[in-house]
């Protein structure tokens, strides 16, 4: 899954360590001009705590409009309500506009049985319910990017 998203323009996802778990180098590379990778190399697995991931596409009829899905996971109990979250989803919708043009609206779909990301994503980070899908009982957030 990670080599089939790599090779894949409109997907990013990234994993979120707990920095003071890290045991490591870090490094950076430049790529040209105006962009460079990190990379953060470390033995100690425990410090990955989740993931954040973009999925990327153009509005219909409007394909100067880039829109994307945000996802994100916090999966290790105890790194929950720490901030990573909050930390993660801020520095990927600044990257998206940033460096991958993404000019419209980022947006999410949760489940509606999930009431902390519902509250994290609308009290936190300001997303407003824009949709409701009865039939998965999921609602879709959205935040204009611009």
């Amino acid at each position: 899954m990670q080599l089939k998203w790599f090779d894949d323009d409109n997907k990013c996802i990234f994993i979120i360590l707990a920095k003071d778990e890290c045991i490591g180098s870090l490094d950076t590379h430049d790529m040209n001009d105006d962009e460079y990778r990190i990379e953060f190399i470390t033995s100690n697995l425990h410090a990955m705590v989740g993931d954040v991931n973009l999925f990327m596409n153009t509005v219909e009829d409007q394909p100067i409009q880039k829109e994307a899905e945000l996802d994100i996971m916090i999966a290790r109990q105890d790194a929950r309500r720490k901030g990573y979250a909050s930390e993660a989803v801020h520095l990927i919708m600044s990257f998206g506009v940033n460096k991958l043009g993404i000019n419209h609206r980022y947006f999410v779909k949760v489940h509606e049985s999930n009431m902390e990301s519902l509250t994290f994503f609308h009290n936190k980070l300001e997303f407003v319910e824009c949709n409701y899908v009865a039939c998965f009982g999921e609602y879709e957030l959205e935040r204009i990017s611009c």
